[in-house]
């Protein structure tokens, strides 16, 4: 049966850059077949020779080759080859395709601001965030079948505070907004009263068919920290 491998399970580019997802093929007797198929959460994509706005995907070329790639070409891709003793596939290869004006940073274990990305705590937690911090952010995690990634979080600051410490306990929102509508309580502790500080909820919603979890967090000048959950399931 075919050999079949990726050159690489990661790959990055830029919305409306081409991009090519490299396959290998060593068989005997010869390919007869090349097909890729495209994961994003259940729904699985058949992508063959001659597919719009591909190209390869062939014996001859079996690597894919994306030649205006959109968000929507995210996702989890694997390269199939058949020939008459059968087919075999690769391990899936992660593309990551960000905006027009996007820029990736790999965050991993000790990235200064942060805290988890390990193997026990895969969940990032941002510490202290601003609205640098904005944007959409992926779990990957490796193991010895291959590479797989979360669906997309979209992490959204919606107000800069200034104030809420010791010295300045007032509340101070730099740009009011109308869902920032409601009812705000003060806390202080001392060593007198041992009082805990109740947690506000974490507030998520899910936005279109595509099942971005908006993250809405205000940050403080002091001690805000806004949390990325990713859970891995290695198998």
């Amino acid at each position: 049966m075919p050999t079949v491998s990726v050159g690489s399970t990661y790959y990055n580019t830029t919305y409306g850059k081409q991009v090519m997802l490299e396959c290998k093929i060593t068989a005997y007797p010869p390919v007869t077949l090349v097909y890729w198929q495209k994961k994003i959460g259940d729904v699985i994509t058949t992508l063959n020779e001659g597919t719009i706005g591909t190209k390869g995907i062939s014996a001859d070329m079996p690597s894919l080759v994306l030649m205006f790639a959109t968000t929507s070409d995210s996702g989890s891709y694997t390269c199939y080859a058949s020939n008459n003793a059968g087919t075999q596939t690769s391990f899936a290869a992660i593309l990551v395709v960000e905006g027009a004006n996007g820029i990736t940073t790999e965050i991993s274990n000790g990235f200064p601001g942060t805290l988890g990305i390990t193997l026990k705590t895969p969940s990032v937690t941002i510490k202290f965030a601003t609205s640098a911090d904005t944007g959409r952010y992926n779990c990957i995690a490796e193991n010895a079948a291959g590479i797989g990634q979360s669906q997309s979080t979209v992490l959204q600051i919606l107000a800069c505070v200034d104030g809420v410490t010791v010295g300045i306990p007032s509340l101070t929102i730099s740009s009011v907004k109308e869902s920032m509508s409601g009812e705000y309580t003060c806390f202080a502790i001392n060593s007198v009263v041992d009082a805990g500080i109740p947690q506000s909820p974490s507030t998520s919603d899910s936005e279109g068919d595509n099942n971005e979890t908006i993250v809405n967090g205000v940050i403080g000048a002091v001690g805000a920290i806004a949390a990325v959950v990713a859970a891995v399931i290695a198998y």
